[in-house]
């Protein structure tokens, strides 16, 4: 919710002119990216959340703000500018136009951001083998350490069978929200 309020924010400041350079915010979003890591494992081996489900969970919060937001505003450029004007006309404040127009149409790019960061957290590796190991690790981490550990014969069936069972989640995702999915990438896509 707070990507969503943010990239909001940045979009109602390009409508007043405030900001027009999309450009330094996006590398802005990249710097943030890359000092994510430093940022959310300090605190994490200073609390005791180093090798924890909380602490993975604080890893990947930082970093979905990020591309949310990023999706979002870009997803927010569509947006018709008479309709916010119209609401500004009518007294609307920010919040107002916010909880009214904004998130109510913005639920194809919701889908989308939901479905990607799903996808993402799921399939982590370098987080999971990075802040977390034995039973705090997920199950990207335990899918490697069963394929390469190895005994005088290597079991390819086990192997496939974990491998299978490891995709099914973020299979279902896509199929049950497919069609969002779609809708949410190619909205916006054509203007006019």
């Amino acid at each position: 919710m707070f990507a969503i309020t943010l990239a909001a924010i940045i979009h109602d400041f390009e409508h007043k002119g405030l900001s027009n350079d999309f450009l330094v915010k996006t590398n802005d979003v990249w710097v943030k990216e890359a000092a994510a890591d430093s940022a959310a494992s300090s605190p994490r081996c200073s609390t005791g959340m180093s090798n924890s489900i909380s602490g993975l969970i604080l890893v990947h919060v930082v970093y979905g703000v990020c591309f949310t937001t990023l999706f979002c505003r870009n997803y927010y450029v569509s947006i018709s500018d008479e309709m916010v004007r119209a609401a500004r006309i009518d007294g609307a404040g920010f919040f107002k136009i916010f909880f009214k127009i904004i998130l109510p149409i913005s639920i194809p790019i919701l889908v989308v951001t939901v479905i990607w960061q799903f996808t993402q957290v799921w399939n982590d590796f370098l987080f999971g083998a990075t802040f977390s190991f034995g039973e705090a690790a997920p199950i990207q981490v335990a899918l490697n350490n069963l394929v390469l550990t190895s005994t005088a014969v290597k079991r390819y069936n086990v192997d496939m069978a974990a491998a299978i069972i490891t995709g099914v989640p973020t299979l279902i995702v896509y199929i049950l929200a497919g069609n969002y999915f779609i809708k949410g990438l190619t909205a916006g896509s054509v203007k006019g």
